[in-house]
């Protein structure tokens, strides 16, 4: 879980999700050593890549928090939804945010078909 939580950090820029996974897979250490004396320096060392991979998430989650509002605004609501489906790959999936924006994706698609919308090809 470690090696593969280190490859997601350090490659979340092909894929943000990834940040997700790499948090999630720190913590899995996290708790698998808890209660190890001494600590080891691996666990020590997962608590610091935690905290930089969940302010790289916040930062991403921000920017197309962001983007979102905007599209919606200009009345894009492809923009919108793409931006809604990053923050979805963002989230955990059993939290309220995930579940708001999954939320959302759906009245964008009902709206396009009540209306009509079709992306131009």
């Amino acid at each position: 879980n470690y090696r593969r939580a280190c490859d997601r950090l350090a490659n979340y820029e092909t894929n943000l999700s990834y940040l997700k996974d790499a948090v999630n897979g720190f913590n899995l250490v996290m708790e698998y050593l808890s209660g190890v004396t001494p600590e080891p320096a691996i666990r020590k060392d997962s608590a610091e890549k935690i905290k930089r991979a969940i302010e790289l998430r916040e930062r991403w989650i921000k920017q197309y928090r962001s983007q979102y509002m905007t599209m919606l605004h200009k009345e894009d609501l492809d923009g919108a939804k793409s931006a809604l489906q990053v923050l979805m790959s963002l989230y955990d999936e059993n939290t309220k945010e995930y579940q708001l924006a999954k939320q959302r994706l759906i009245k964008i698609d009902m709206y396009n078909r009540k209306t009509g919308t079709k992306k131009k090809r």
